[in-house]
């Protein structure tokens, strides 16, 4: 590519230590995840001259080239849109206003895209602009292999408010987990620290037995801190492996074909004018089967779910 069709970003000590992914989603959220990672892996976007990898360190006063399909920083992109998965990600929205699109989405359909992941939810958010001008903007993740409750933002505006709020833990969300192993406490708190990307940060996830037996066990689990596969590890450091987690696991654990019986249940929010919002996601077919099969048929139509986030009595 000519060097007259790219220009120049000096990385400000804000970003000192970020990874490159993660500044080019800040400056560019219009362009689909799949897309910036192209970029870096054909090497149209470089830093101090050198090609390099998406998850490179950036570091005080690095100079990024970026190819001018960027620096038009156009509000449309074209992108091609799978029609069925289009149709599919419609089907699975439960709310919808101006400000935020609520989706429950299913196991085993990535958020983002990347080298290895060619669908996602990413890929197709143009297609969920309705009425609106903007692309919608996630402003949270869920693993792949989690299903539940995703939020996304309707404009570049709103996406800024959420994802303040998600900074600030004022969005609460509550989770389903089947784990192995009987559960000896009603509920219990976790409070072990998780490394991330060599840095050490604070983690703790409250969690109640909803039901068990000798084998498995029925959690609802309250995370008060969202560091990344903060459930997953904390579950498996208290020797009760999610059941179908491949990665957390133990030995003993009779995995089988089992998908990741990992569930974002509950959410509850106060939106941009104060007003408090509560959502629920059906729990998905596989966790059903799996809760008749391991003999911990809950009732939930018993649980309060506004009570879940006020009541203290629920988790103490």
């Amino acid at each position: 590519m000519n060097p007259s069709n790219k220009f120049i970003r000096i990385i400000t000590d804000e970003f000192n230590d970020s990874k490159l992914i993660g500044w080019l989603k800040k400056f560019y959220p219009d362009y689909p995840y799949t897309l910036l990672c192209k970029l870096v892996r054909k090497g149209n976007i470089r830093v101090n001259g050198s090609r390099c990898e998406t998850n490179h360190i950036l570091k005080l006063n690095d100079k990024i080239k970026i190819p001018t399909l960027l620096k038009q920083n156009k509000l449309e992109h074209k992108v091609k849109i799978d029609k069925f998965l289009e149709e599919k990600i419609k089907s699975l929205i439960l709310y919808k206003d101006n400000e935020v699109i609520v989706i429950n989405k299913p196991n085993g359909l990535a958020v983002q895209g990347g080298s290895k992941v060619k669908t996602s939810i990413d890929n197709i958010l143009q297609a969920l602009k309705f009425e609106k001008k903007e692309r919608p903007r996630l402003v949270h993740r869920l693993d792949k292999d989690t299903s539940g409750l995703l939020i996304v933002a309707r404009t570049k505006n709103y996406a800024n408010f959420y994802t303040d709020l998600f900074k600030k833990r004022m969005i609460k969300k509550v989770y389903l987990a089947i784990v192995y192993g009987e559960s000896k406490l009603k509920t219990g708190k976790i409070n072990v620290d998780i490394e991330t990307n060599r840095k050490i940060y604070d983690a703790c996830t409250n969690y109640k037995t909803l039901l068990k037996n000798k084998l498995y066990s029925l959690l609802l689990i309250f995370p008060t801190t969202g560091r990344k596969h903060q459930i997953r590890k904390h579950l498996y450091s208290i020797k009760h492996p999610i059941v179908g987690d491949r990665k957390y696991k133990y030995e003993e654990s009779k995995i089988g074909k089992y998908d990741l019986n990992l569930h974002a249940f509950l959410v509850n929010f106060k939106n941009i004018n104060g007003i408090e919002k509560f959502f629920h996601a059906e729990i998905p077919d596989h966790m059903k089967r799996n809760l008749v099969n391991f003999n911990l048929d809950y009732e939930f139509q018993n649980l309060d779910f506004k009570k879940v986030f006020y009541d203290n009595n629920i988790w103490f």
